[in-house]
């Protein structure tokens, strides 16, 4: 199957890892059996799709990784660890919670709520400074024209 990567983590799944997939009946869980790169996509053979009516059942589904199949460097995080977090200033004042994230170009964007407020933050040093997952909390430096 030809999937287009929309995390950086994706390229970090080897074979015998597990997957898992949006189906009409929730998530389904599939054991990579190979992966390698296509350009921009990634051409990704997963056990129990063997043939090409199987696959067009999935068209245009959500391959979700399984956290423990990717390895991270230090300071990286999955999405799924960084949603859902409290956000707060360095001076502690809560800002609200991370609700998405929206993939650019050059750094992510978390999407922040607050009851009715939404506030897009990237995730760039000089702004997160903290992710603690244990508290589950990013603490972030308030620079000019973030907020507004």
């Amino acid at each position: 199957m030809k999937a287009l990567p929309l995390s950086p983590q994706f390229s970090s799944l080897k074979a015998n890892s597990w997957v898992y997939m949006d189906t009409d009946k929730g998530l389904r869980q599939f054991k990579v059996e190979s992966i390698k790169g296509l350009n921009k996509f990634s051409v990704i053979s997963l056990q129990d799709i063997s043939d090409r009516e199987t696959a067009f059942r999935y068209r245009g589904s959500v391959i979700h990784i399984d956290g423990e199949a990717v390895v991270l460097k230090d300071g990286e995080f999955l999405r799924d660890q960084i949603i859902g977090l409290s956000v707060l200033t360095t001076e502690g004042e809560v800002i609200g919670t991370v609700e998405g994230i929206l993939s650019t170009g050059s750094n992510d964007v978390y999407i922040i709520k607050n009851g009715d407020e939404e506030y897009l933050i990237p995730a760039i040093r000089d702004v997160i400074k903290k992710i603690d997952l244990e508290d589950h909390s990013i603490v972030i430096n308030i620079i000019e024209g973030l907020l507004d």
